[in-house]
């Protein structure tokens, strides 16, 4: 244990047994947990406690953002589910679908007897009003952007029409989650914003709330799927991976989602009380630079920043290097990755880029790099900053507190350049691009506002091509455009990891869907 991290350990102590004399007498894995101040819980009814960085602060899938899906995935299905390494597509509240021939529809027959955690019987019409509601929301269009009409068949049967083929469209709709079409109308715009006001068909009811602090879920007895094995869950923010790191060794917490940092890795693994599971990771870290307004309008100023960024040293400052340099924005184990070598062509060349710098009349210009105020997205911003002044600017660091970030930069585009992560999610098809290059996606998820005819014509006809090689060969024409025009500077992708106590059971091929029903207590 380093010095900081020993600090940090003891602060932990001194103020748990300030709070409770009797919270240091045991653990989560002797039958005590952080519920309650460490009062056992009956059998059975044992609290497991779970850490994210962030904790939701709404609960409408409709109207936020990726951390907030830590609690939407309790409390919602969709039609189809993703599961294994693979991220192989099963049906969810769909209980069969059918394609037609020129891949334009889609059709659902859903599970019947499915029931809200209010008793309401999950129908078409739900269905129908869910689906056509996501293209709609900004939060998640890029999921069903080619989502044209939903046509309800009879009770139990949609078919969803689609304005073009696309290869992803099963993936994404894991990401659309079933509404109560009449409780969410009920409730309006107060929708998600109260525990009360929320209505799924999942695994765990909402049972107490705090924006942003933590959540209570409780096991639903009437689960389609049946009642998990966990009956209680709380789940909690706690943004300071070390402290993260602290609390599993105490059994503090069961679980924490988000990936413990390399320098803990050893620890993790060595403890004999925890589990350390790693995965490909979706999530991509990236530079962004605002491809509209500012310096980096200028394609020179964008180059200049490509040969000033080393990617292999922000991949060592943000994951002690447990990952993989990317070359473009695309999820790691894409199928359909084309045959290109070599794809990023700009290497560090500090005097290419000053030149550049020179060229473009920005020497000593100021520039302002905007980051989240968490780890690794700081340390990435500090980096760059030390890049850019590298290079002739006059840069700094302007850290901001997270929805402060989402809405003045990724939704209203007042930056400059900025550090940003997002998920690739589709292993099939590389439909991250068509989120983030597409003139459609503005504002929402196409946070650079680069717009290009080429992306405008490849992408949509990538993401219907049936025949695999010809997809890989319209996709070497965007990803040619890309590192062409350099919208955004693609750095890494961690190695993901769960760590947890060995309280708990999972598939280690499930751990990265952040399911809470998929764990089991360890007999």
């Amino acid at each position: 244990m380093n010095q900081r991290t020993g600090k940090l350990f003891a602060l932990f102590l001194t103020v748990l047994l300030a709070l409770n004399p009797l919270a240091g007498c045991g653990s989560a894995s002797s039958g005590e947990t952080a519920q309650g101040g460490g009062e056992s819980q009956a059998p059975g009814q044992k609290m497991m406690v779970a850490a994210a960085p962030t904790a939701p602060i709404n609960m409408d899938p409709y109207k936020s953002y990726g951390d907030n899906a830590y609690g939407h995935k309790q409390i919602y299905n969709a039609l189809i589910y993703l599961e294994g390494q693979d991220r192989e597509t099963k049906c969810d509240l769909a209980e069969s679908y059918e394609v037609s021939e020129d891949g334009l529809t889609y059709t659902f027959t859903l599970r019947k007897g499915v029931k809200f955690h209010n008793g309401d019987e999950f129908d078409a019409e739900d269905a129908q009003f869910s689906v056509l509601m996501a293209p709609k929301s900004e939060f998640s269009r890029q999921y069903s952007s080619d989502i044209v009409g939903c046509d309800i068949l009879d009770d139990y049967k949609i078919a969803i029409r689609l304005k073009a083929p696309n290869v992803s469209i099963l993936e994404r709709l894991s990401n659309i989650f079933m509404m109560n079409k009449e409780v969410y109308e009920k409730f309006g715009e107060n929708y998600g914003v109260s525990a009360e006001s929320v209505c799924g068909t999942g695994p765990y009811l909402l049972s107490q709330w705090i924006p942003g602090s933590e959540c209570i879920f409780e096991a639903n007895s009437d689960y389609f799927k049946g009642e998990p094995a966990i009956k209680n869950v709380k789940l909690k923010a706690m943004p300071d991976e070390n402290t993260a790191v602290i609390a599993l060794q105490t059994g503090e917490i069961h679980l924490y989602i988000g990936d413990i940092p390399g320098i803990a890795w050893d620890t993790i693994a060595n403890d004999q009380n925890l589990n350390l599971v790693t995965y490909a990771s979706s999530k991509l870290y990236d530079y962004i630079m605002n491809c509209k307004d500012g310096m980096f309008s200028d394609l020179r100023m964008r180059q200049a920043a490509a040969y000033a960024v080393d990617r292999q040293n922000a991949m060592n400052i943000g994951v002690e290097g447990h990952g993989y340099v990317a070359d473009y924005p695309g999820y790691p184990n894409f199928k359909g990755r084309p045959d290109i070598e070599n794809i990023w062509p700009y290497q560090v060349d500090l005097d290419k880029a000053r030149e550049l710098v020179k060229e473009a009349g920005y020497e000593g210009a100021p520039v302002s790099v905007k980051s989240y105020a968490l780890e690794p997205y700081s340390k990435l911003a500090t980096a760059l900053q030390s890049e850019l002044t590298s290079i002739g600017l006059n840069a700094t660091v302007e850290l901001m507190e997270k929805n402060t970030y989402i809405e003045e930069v990724l939704n209203n585009g007042n930056y400059e350049i900025g550090v940003i992560r997002h998920y690739p999610e589709a292993a099939m098809d590389m439909y991250e691009m068509m989120n983030m290059f597409l003139e459609e996606q503005i504002p929402g998820w196409n946070w650079t506002w680069y717009v290009s005819s080429v992306m405008e014509d490849i992408l949509p006809k990538a993401a219907g091509e049936q025949d695999p090689q010809t997809r890989k060969d319209l996709y070497a024409v965007a990803i040619q455009d890309f590192v062409d025009n350099v919208p955004l500077i693609p750095l890494y992708a961690p190695v993901g990891n769960r760590a947890f106590t060995k309280d708990l059971t999972i598939d280690p091929g499930n751990v990265q869907y952040e399911m809470f029903n998929w764990y089991s207590w360890a007999e």
